[in-house]
């Protein structure tokens, strides 16, 4: 009696993910992942979960996975907006011993948009998780992104005293607030300040002074811009026509 013993053997192969910043060029970032397995078998990477968090915290987000193996037809294995490693099947190993599985993970930077009202000072870090990492540049604390233009209403005589004051002049005033982009990554601003569209103050009705014609019977000032100077406006009161009326009287008859 012969015994005959097959023994199966299975062919080991490798693979490799590689996470790449695309907004440097597909620069590799963090540490690439490595592993291997028996044909048939579904591919793991036990650290990757970890890594993409990892990049998450610093202040990346997913672009897409791809299967990079065949460089020339890369297949695209999932690239939902903020999709996680579980969501993302890397396919299994073949009996290519001399081949290896090559994959690649796109990330971009992610973009804080700040508000006056966010008020955040210079330093501050900007992702929660990552508290050693970018911090926020200086000019976006609220005085740094708020503009004021204020508006004086003088109200005067025209009676060669052009300082003596009529009335008590109307100061106002309109506020601009800016928003600001500012990468995750780097902690550098991208691109300009977003400033408030122009507005109009309100238009002020000149007060009512007996025995004077104002001017101007009132005061408007529209389309003011952020950058606009404080503005000054002078209403000069002149004095109105007189009438003088004499009557003369008759002391004998008491008649005019």
């Amino acid at each position: 009696v012969y015994t005959v013993q097959f023994n199966e053997q299975f062919d080991t192969q490798s693979a490799t993910l590689t996470f790449v910043d695309d907004d440097q060029n597909q620069q590799p970032i963090g540490n690439q992942q490595t592993t291997k397995g028996d044909a048939s078998t579904a591919i793991i990477f036990a650290n990757g979960n970890q890594e993409l968090q990892n990049l998450i915290n610093q202040g990346y987000e997913f672009v897409s996975a791809m299967n990079t193996t065949n460089a020339k037809d890369p297949e695209v294995l999932n690239n939902q907006p903020n999709a996680k490693f579980s969501d993302i099947q890397f396919g299994n190993y073949d009996a290519d011993p001399e081949g290896s599985k090559s994959f690649v993970i796109h990330l971009k930077h992610g973009i804080k948009t700040v508000t006056a009202d966010d008020d955040i000072q210079s330093g501050t870090p900007i992702n929660t998780d990552d508290l050693h990492g970018a911090k926020y540049p200086a000019g976006v604390d609220k005085n740094s992104l708020t503009k004021t233009v204020d508006r004086t209403i003088n109200y005067v005589y025209a009676n060669g005293t052009p300082t003596q004051t009529a009335h008590t002049a109307h100061k106002d005033s309109l506020t601009y607030t800016a928003t600001v982009k500012v990468d995750k990554v780097t902690g550098k601003v991208i691109g300009s300040k977003a400033w408030s569209q122009p507005k109009d103050f309100e238009t002020i009705t000149s007060p009512t002074i007996k025995g004077y014609t104002p001017s101007r019977t009132s005061v408007t000032n529209k389309n003011v811009a952020y950058n606009s100077d404080s503005i000054t406006e002078t209403v000069t009161y002149k004095p109105d026509d007189q009438k003088i009326t004499v009557n003369y009287i008759d002391d004998t008859t008491g008649k005019k």
